[in-house]
């Protein structure tokens, strides 16, 4: 079923809203602009480093790539996590076995349980690349220069950190052709804030609603 804009319909379910994008592109921020709108919000992210705190994952951890990915804080240093995933010729597909089906089970138990009607926005880093966009009615990418992404993610990651980070992604050019809607976050927060709601106002759109609907 189609609304007076074109756009399809969905009945009976919550519309969901996949976002991925480059790293350090700014997908946190849209995801957080997405959240204050209304619709309700997962992080890919923030659910592993919740993941990265459990005692059995941190030993599976330390097993696999030595006590000192544990920081002297008692948590997985992430940066050193990611030197030592790039040392080994299976280390990041070990690690992804590890989280990604606890994130997948997540994510389609937050699908399952939202109210029709609703927005689901869901940030997965790895969503095309994955294949997984036939489970999203939206997909949207947030893209920035490696030189802008970079500068924002010095304190998190070195360059080392940063290349295996970027050896499962696909090209820029690539995540644009597979989603349906993109933005080059190069620019001001302005200009994102107003895409965050173009974004949200489509999906509304597809739940055969508008932004002033209370229900």
């Amino acid at each position: 079923m189609e609304n007076e804009s074109g756009l399809k319909e969905i009945r009976g379910r919550a519309v969901v809203v996949g976002l991925t994008g480059g790293i350090g592109a700014g997908k946190t921020t849209v995801l957080k602009m997405l959240g204050e709108l209304g619709a309700q919000t997962f992080s890919a992210d923030d659910f592993v480093h919740e993941l990265y705190r459990r005692p059995d994952i941190m030993q599976m951890l330390k097993q696999r790539f030595g006590a000192d990915s544990i920081g002297v804080d008692g948590e997985v240093d992430r940066r050193v996590l990611l030197r030592k995933v790039g040392q080994q010729p299976d280390g990041l597909k070990w690690l992804e076995s590890v989280v990604n089906p606890q994130v997948t089970a997540e994510r389609i138990r937050l699908m399952e349980t939202a109210s029709p009607g609703t927005v689901v926005a869901i940030e997965s880093p790895l969503l095309i690349e994955g294949g997984f966009q036939r489970g999203y009615d939206l997909v949207v990418t947030i893209e920035a220069s490696f030189g802008v992404r970079q500068k924002r993610l010095a304190a998190r990651y070195d360059d080392k950190s940063m290349q295996v980070l970027e050896k499962r992604r696909l090209t820029t050019g690539q995540r644009i052709a597979a989603a349906d809607m993109h933005f080059n976050n190069d620019a001001g927060i302005s200009e994102l804030q107003y895409f965050a709601r173009m974004v949200y106002e489509r999906a509304l759109a597809m739940a055969g609603k508008s932004a002033g609907d209370k229900g």
